[in-house]
């Protein structure tokens, strides 16, 4: 759009006259922009729709796709951990845990889902050395009924698959013990029930159903008498006690897979707050150790002698507070008015009294303060409590223009 008018006001006019050439152009384009969103935004309505709900619709956008993902989600945790879930998702979890343990012990077999087929059962196994093989599969929290075991022989009638096996992971079988086998018109069929839920019930049932096609069960010519619901108590009775076994192993199994899980945790627990005590424990060292180099290199003699001939002038210049000035000449005059020969010494601000090589005083110059020291070589001494105090077997006097303190000071020094 090409647009043609008039700028009429100076300041804008000074402005752009300082920009040329394409400069210019795109700082008109980028004005012409600026100015029309601040007119829209002028005409919004008080009611706020034209600005609330674009954001509106890009919240509801975006929580339709988390709540899809929470969805799915929470599919899985209830596939995993069975928790709030219906017995259809049980079922399939139950289906895919006996499919997956029977791919792994027998891999040179096909093992498809038709659970979604009518008249299929849940489970076909292809390419085995006796045929195909029907499975069916339950995760009941009560026994399995008659009617679903009826269910399971017209499936078998219906596919003309000869081999089944009802496998109920987690209760029984009405009418059937936990592991019993049954001749159904010419169909063999293995019950296995209450095994648990990690799926052995279903090698159980095939590895029976293997050994009964083995030795002939459904061979009438050779005068078997095993018929309906007729017991092969011979092999019961040999397996009985190993799969009670079996139950308190799985049983152990999962108690002690948990007590692991537990334990793994606490101990997770208890390392984190070591790690994190030897954590602390090593900005310790490393703070202290800090703290000492940083001392080490601060290390200064506290009583460095700067020169030996005292200038009384020459350290009286350099005190610039008037008052310690004052306080230093007083000191320095009852050095020198005492009996005694004082040698005179400075240390940077502060001055040090000596007879002969003993010290005898010395100052110590703080902030607010200036305290004269006299060691304490005698081990009676007598003590004025309202000027002086001890410290480090030291005697301190703060200096003051106080006529006793002085007084005090000139006594010692005699």
């Amino acid at each position: 759009m090409n647009l043609h008018f008039q700028i009429e006001n100076k300041e804008d006019i000074d402005y752009l006259k300082k920009k040329d050439g394409d400069k210019l152009n795109n700082i008109l384009r980028s004005a012409i922009t600026i100015g029309l969103k601040s007119i829209q935004m002028s005409e919004v309505n008080m009611d706020c729709h034209s600005y609330v709900d674009p954001i509106k619709d890009l919240i509801l956008n975006s929580n339709e796709t988390h709540v899809v993902k929470l969805f799915d989600i929470e599919s899985k945790l209830n596939d995993i951990l069975h928790i709030k879930s219906n017995s259809s998702r049980k079922g399939r979890l139950s289906e895919d845990i006996c499919r997956d343990i029977l791919t792994k012990y027998y891999p040179s077999w096909s093992f498809i889902d038709v659970s979604q087929e009518g008249y299929e059962a849940d489970c076909r196994a292809y390419e085995t050395p006796v045929g195909q093989i029907l499975y069916e599969f339950k995760n009941y929290d009560h026994n399995v009924n008659r009617d679903q075991v009826s269910k399971f022989v017209r499936d078998l009638n219906h596919t003309n698959i000869q081999y089944g096996i009802f496998v109920s992971n987690t209760s029984g079988i009405v009418g059937k013990k936990n592991i019993e086998w049954e001749i159904v018109d010419d169909k063999l069929v293995i019950y296995v029930s209450s095994m648990g839920f990690n799926g052995y019930g279903c090698i159980i049932g095939t590895e029976l159903l293997l050994s009964l096609i083995e030795i002939g069960v459904l061979n009438k010519d050779k005068n078997w008498l095993y018929y309906q619901n007729f017991e092969l108590n011979g092999v019961l009775e040999n397996i009985s006690g190993c799969i009670d076994k079996l139950r308190n192993n799985i049983e152990s199994y999962t108690k002690h897979k948990q007590l692991i899980s537990d334990q793994r945790i606490k101990i997770n627990h208890s390392i984190d707050i070591l790690e994190k005590n030897a954590f602390d424990c090593l900005l310790g060292l490393n703070h202290t150790m800090e703290k000492i180099i940083n001392d080490t290199k601060n290390i200064k003699t506290s009583h460095k002698i700067l020169e030996d001939l005292f200038d009384k002038t020459k350290f009286l210049e350099q005190i610039k507070n008037e008052r310690y000035n004052i306080l230093f000449q007083k000191i320095i005059g009852c050095c020198h008015n005492s009996c005694h020969e004082y040698n005179i010494k400075s240390n940077n601000n502060d001055i040090l009294v000596f007879s002969l090589k003993t010290l005898i005083c010395y100052t110590k110059t703080l902030k607010s303060k200036i305290e004269l020291i006299f060691p304490i070589y005698q081990k009676k001494i007598n003590l004025n409590l309202e000027y002086e105090k001890i410290k480090n077997n030291e005697i301190y006097i703060e200096l003051r223009d106080d006529i006793s303190i002085w007084n005090l000071i000139v006594g010692k020094l005699k």
